[in-house]
């Protein structure tokens, strides 16, 4: 015998091959990828609805008809002073500063009289 035909009895069968892997490209990964992150993002939007209840907010207005929004308040101002400031209106219920995560003030609040009226200035 010359050549291959020796060595032929020493293949492996067809049936006895391991298949083949697939190896996912890069636009496929990052498919895959995209798609993950939709998928979580859209699990945690649907958990935050389903745990969400309006009325836990206890920094929350009560009516928003009686709330005075107040921008462009000085960094070093409190809420004491707002009061100060403000009470001459009217009586005031709620004074709610709005802050960051590190608790500096943002620079803006929200002020909460009793009644509607107290907010408008009368000439």
């Amino acid at each position: 015998m010359d050549g291959l035909a020796a060595y032929v009895q020493n293949f492996e069968e067809a049936s006895a091959t391991p298949a083949k892997t697939k190896v996912e490209t890069r636009e496929e990964r990052k498919l895959r990828k995209r798609k993950e992150k939709q998928e979580l993002i859209s699990y945690k939007i649907e958990q935050g609805i389903a745990l969400w209840n309006a009325n836990e907010n206890a920094r929350a207005t009560t009516d928003a008809y009686r709330t005075l929004f107040v921008g462009r308040i000085s960094f070093e101002t409190t809420e004491s002073k707002l009061r100060r400031e403000f009470e001459v209106f009217g009586t005031i219920e709620k004074i709610v500063m709005v802050q960051d995560k590190e608790g500096k003030p943002r620079g803006y609040a929200f002020i909460e009289y009793s009644r509607k009226s107290e907010m408008s200035v009368q000439p």
